[in-house]
Order: structure tokens, then C-alpha cells, then sequence
């Protein structure tokens, strides 16, 4: 009786089956892990965008969920000619622990008492930013992106900010942006702060640097053009002048 042929595997193919399987099982896997960052950091930066757009919306379209008592002393009702809103002052804090939330609060100011004929700076109606407000909103950069550095693109070198102003002006209702560092709360906000060289403009931009936790490499900047609008809010994927870098 002739014995059959017993054909199979070898523990060598075997191996070698096993082992390129693994790679492409690792290399399909890597791929789609890498994608699934990929939109989460961009949801980060998005949803970032969104909520500073948010800001000007609420600049220009005021409601008055404040206490009466937030104005100084001696004044009328908030609504009243002696105390108005006039913007939202948007608080960042690059590089530190808290480099994943935003927050943002109201500004109020009064009517200044001018000469008939005479023209108020901005300056005049005593902008400040309250804390104790009904409107003040804390918003953390979802999926554990942070913002690594905020800067005026002022000349020769940029300068480090960590508040933009949003300041709507009572008299033609146009809207002012201001970079500063660490602005007083409940003071009024005076030419030291709200000034030329602390402008945000079409000459001089302020950027936002939003990095990825996931994704080492990747860096978005969010800029303000100085349009008094949430249409000059931008973003820029994969650009990290600016930001440290």
C-alpha cells in the first residue's frame, strides 16, 4: 500500500502568515486611530472657532441679564442711559494648567457727562469687566487640545497677550478689539489698556495657537483680523508661526 502525500504548512509559513497578517492588521489599525485624532483635533479647533464668534454675536446683540447693582453706585437701572453694555472681554490662559478653557465675560460702562458738542472716547463711558455676571461663560477646548500661546502680531516682534476686548462703541454701535495682558476686573478699563498700540486692526492681527495632544505635530491658529464682526475671526490648519515655535 503506497502511502499519500501529506501536504500542509510549514511552521516557517506558518510564522511568516501570522506575522504579515499582524503588520497589516497594526498598519490598518495605526491608520485608522490617526484618522479618528485627525477629526477630533479638528472638532477641537472648530468648535473653538465657534464659540469666539459666539463673542461678537453677544457684543452686538445685547441682552441684559445683569444685576442692577453691577453698575456703580449712584446710577440708574442697567438699560437705563446711565449704564450700558458694551462688549465681552475674552479670557485665555496659554501654556499653563488651564491652558484648555476659555472664558469670557461681560464689559459695562456709562454714559459719560460731557460738554454739549464734544465727542466721547471710548475710553469716557469707564469700560470694566465684571465677574459676578450671569452671562460670564467658562468653556473648555473639547478633546484635550489646549492653546499653547495667544499674541498681538505687533512690530518687530509680536507681543504676548492673554485677553482680547471686544468693545462696542454707544455713539455709532461699531465694534472695537484690544489685545492685553491681564486686564483689571470691576476697574475701569483706561488709555494704559484701551489704545492704539494694544488695537487689533487690519495692520495688526492677534492669533490664538490651538496644539493637539494626540497629534504632536499638529498646530491651528485662530486669528482676529480686527473686523468688528465674527467674520473676521479665521482659521489656519497646520500653521504654527506664532505660536511658539
Amino acid at each position: 500500500m503506497s502511502g499519500e502525500n501529506q501536504k500542509g504548512f510549514t511552521i516557517i509559513e506558518t510564522t511568516l502568515f501570522l506575522a504579515v497578517s499582524a503588520l497589516l492588521f497594526i498598519s490598518l489599525f495605526g491608520g485608522i486611530s490617526l484618522a479618528v485624532q485627525r477629526q477630533r483635533y479638528s472638532d477641537s479647533v472648530n468648535s473653538t472657532h465657534s464659540f469666539l464668534q459666539k463673542q461678537f454675536n453677544e457684543t452686538l446683540n445685547v441682552v441684559n441679564n445683569r444685576d442692577d447693582d453691577q453698575c456703580a453706585p449712584n446710577t440708574a437701572t442697567i438699560g437705563a442711559s446711565s449704564c450700558i453694555v458694551m462688549g465681552r472681554a475674552i479670557q485665555l490662559h496659554p501654556a499653563t494648567s488651564d491652558s484648555d478653557k476659555i472664558e469670557t465675560f461681560t464689559i459695562i460702562g456709562e454714559d459719560p457727562d460731557l460738554p454739549d458738542g464734544q465727542e466721547a472716547k471710548i475710553t469716557d463711558y469707564n469700560p470694566r469687566i465684571i465677574d459676578n455676571d450671569n452671562n460670564a461663560q467658562e468653556y473648555l477646548i473639547p478633546w484635550a487640545a489646549q492653546i499653547t500661546a495667544a499674541q498681538l502680531l505687533t512690530t518687530p516682534t509680536a507681543t504676548n497677550i492673554n485677553t482680547i476686548i471686544l468693545l462696542r462703541y454707544p455713539e455709532s454701535g461699531a465694534t472695537f478689539l484690544y489685545a492685553v495682558n491681564s486686564p483689571p476686573i470691576n476697574t475701569a478699563l483706561d488709555d494704559s489698556y484701551i489704545n492704539e498700540d494694544s488695537r487689533i486692526d487690519s495692520d495688526h492681527g492677534a492669533v490664538v495657537c490651538l496644539h493637539s495632544q494626540d497629534i504632536t505635530s499638529a498646530y491651528a491658529r485662530i486669528n482676529f483680523t480686527g473686523s468688528g464682526s465674527q467674520d473676521g475671526v479665521l482659521v489656519d490648519f497646520d500653521q504654527a508661526s506664532n505660536c511658539g515655535l
